[in-house]
């Protein structure tokens, strides 16, 4: 009996012991172990946060840029260096990183905006016209449609009432393939699951100077194409197809995300320089390479194929910057580097960001930024008046309970919910007139407010029978 016993009593001890050395992991604060001396179990695959934001390497790379599991990330803190930069902390072209921004530009190069300094990119003249707005642009040179869709996600953080989402057209497709077929985490995106990344068109990149093209307009204003390079993403070919494809998918599914998170999404197509020029070589009567002849053919056929798509998507809107741009190209304004660069410069973008201002303008809400800060503040600091209300209503200081609720009306006076706290303060307090009063203010307020008309029913009965003061409900 007596060995039986040390037996239960070790099981027991050692149940006890394992008890109390899960409850100090788990919930220490149980056993009096403050937060700060709490320790975590280290793990290899993650590491700790901060040592991921200040990785030692991004700063001291000399690549553009950074390397990363799911997504290319651009260096972080870069500074201004001659059309690139400056970048925040996240690696983003941003000066800051705002608490909250009312529009967030997503994109690659074009919407990174290379050839241009910061505010003469397109989101930098966005936001120039729409000054009374916050813009942060989270875009990268590389990144494709399957980029854009998971950093939504994150841009939805900033609490955005507007996402601009900038497709474009020269090499999207391809790399929106490339992505969603490479890795298992994309694989919902595929089209078509039987098609392999070994089945994507070879693509020469630099291409070779034989591929280019430099004709030199009747306005002599001269600039170079690369026809080929640019037709790769835009040929008949199953596997571009399915990378247009992939790019309506991520329009539908950002959608849905916005619609579910109360934002507002835009979408607009960048063109290639050589469908901008595409009007004007035919207005010249240029002769084209015949690449060049079969990239404007295919790529206007996908482009309006897309566009019709992302502007079916529910609560979304299309801004056509195509237009506009053949329209700016017809002029002598030189809109793109004399180069193979593809890439717009100020011009160019002044053209995609003032037609995309223009066209977003009546999405935005009339109040500026700093009106929604206030108005946010008077929000935080009268909700916060109220719940002190409540704790003091709870420990039985009605009197300092009608107090903080009086302070959540200087702040906010059409607060319903503080007037129904007077109302049950009054109540506990057994004056029931005052109570009455507060509770009919509050139901004036918001007719439907339940918990009002039941301290109004409780009041108007307790004075009707000369009561004494209960508990409010």
């Amino acid at each position: 009996m007596k060995k039986e016993w040390f037996f239960a009593a070790g099981v027991a001890l050692a149940t006890l012991v394992a008890a109390l050395g899960a409850v100090q992991w788990l919930a220490p604060q149980l056993l009096g172990v403050p937060a700060d001396l709490q320790l975590v179990q280290v793990s290899r695959e993650v590491p700790p946060f901060f040592d991921g934001v200040f990785r030692d390497e991004d700063y001291e790379s000399d690549e553009f840029l950074v390397a990363d599991t799911y997504i290319i990330r651009a260096r972080p803190l870069l500074s201004d260096q001659g059309g690139l930069g400056p970048h925040d902390i996240l690696g983003f072209r941003n000066r800051e990183i705002p608490h909250s921004a009312s529009i967030i530009t997503i994109g690659d190069s074009q919407t990174y905006g290379n050839n241009a300094v910061i505010d003469e990119t397109w989101p930098g003249r966005v936001a120039s016209i729409l000054a009374n707005r916050r813009l942060y642009s989270m875009a990268v040179g590389g990144w494709g449609a399957v980029e854009y869709l998971e950093i939504f996600d994150k841009a939805l953080r900033f609490s955005p009432r507007l996402v601009v989402v900038a497709f474009y057209t020269g090499n999207d497709p391809l790399e929106s393939f490339r992505r969603a077929y490479a890795r298992e985490r994309w694989a919902s995106l595929r089209p078509a699951p039987s098609l392999q990344l070994s089945q994507m068109p070879p693509v020469t990149y630099p291409p070779p100077e034989s591929e280019f093209w430099f004709p030199t307009f009747s306005d002599r204003l001269a600039t170079g194409f690369t026809p080929t390079y640019r037709l790769a993403s835009n040929q008949d070919h199953p596997v571009v197809r399915a990378g247009y494809e992939i790019m309506a998918e991520v329009a539908r599914r950002i959608g849905e995300r916005a619609d579910a998170a109360g934002a507002r999404v835009a979408f607009t197509i960048i063109p290639t320089k050589e469908l901008v020029f595409a009007r004007k070589v035919e207005q010249d009567n240029l002769t084209p390479p015949a690449d060049y002849t079969s990239l404007v053919a295919g790529e206007r056929a996908n482009l309006e194929r897309l566009a019709g798509e992302v502007a079916a998507v529910p609560g979304a809107i299309y801004v056509d910057v195509v237009a506009p741009l053949q329209e700016a190209a017809l002029l002598a304004t030189p809109l793109y580097r004399a180069d193979t660069d593809g890439h717009p410069v100020a011009a160019g973008y002044a053209v995609i960001g003032e037609t995309i201002a223009e066209r977003v303008r009546d999405l935005m809400e009339t109040r500026g930024d700093d009106e929604v800060e206030s108005e946010r503040f008077v929000a935080f600091e009268s909700g916060a008046a109220l719940n002190l209300s409540l704790q003091f209503y709870n420990q039985g200081r009605f009197s300092d309970s009608i107090d903080a609720s009086r302070r959540a009306l200087t702040l906010n006076p059409d607060y319903a919910e503080a007037y129904n706290n007077i109302a049950a303060a009054y109540a506990a307090l057994g004056q029931w007139d005052d109570a009455i009063q507060a509770a009919n203010q509050a139901i004036r307020l918001k007719p439907d407010f339940q918990l009002a008309k039941n301290n109004l029913a409780w009041a108007t009965r307790e004075r009707a029978d000369g009561g004494v003061s209960q508990q409010a409900k």
